[in-house]
């Protein structure tokens, strides 16, 4: 046992579902995700970026273009995406995390994450 006991970090997740061509896809975000992981994310690299995505993205609906799932866990996985895919949810992973929301254990599900509140239903982040 360690010297903690069983403690251990937290494990927070935010639902972000997207929208437009992306309507009805959705990716479950880890919000309290390392400092590196998210540092890794910002990267302008995309490279870089995928690894840290696999760890910040805990589940999806995402699917390939014949209609299989795709295993966001394994940054391969991210190679089955669109670039535009790709951006959109570094954008919306990003916006999750620095969500005041993402700060607090219950958070209420009508805030919006997407950049304007006009853009965001209220179905759309839980």
């Amino acid at each position: 046992m360690s010297e903690n006991g069983a403690r251990r970090m937290p494990i927070r997740v935010r639902r972000v579902d997207l929208d437009g061509d992306y309507a009805g896809w959705w990716i479950d975000v880890r919000v309290n995700v390392p400092l590196s992981s998210f540092l890794d994310m910002q990267e302008a690299d995309i490279r870089t970026a995928l690894p840290a995505l696999s760890q910040m993205i805990t589940a999806s609906n995402f699917v390939d273009d014949a209609g299989a799932p795709i295993d966001l866990s394994d940054p391969e996985g991210w190679k089955k995406c669109g670039i535009d895919l790709v951006r959109l949810v570094i954008e919306r992973a990003a916006a999750a995390v620095r969500s005041p929301l993402a700060m607090t254990s219950a958070a209420p599900s009508s805030e919006p994450l997407s950049p304007t509140p006009e853009a965001a239903s209220p179905e759309a982040t839980r």
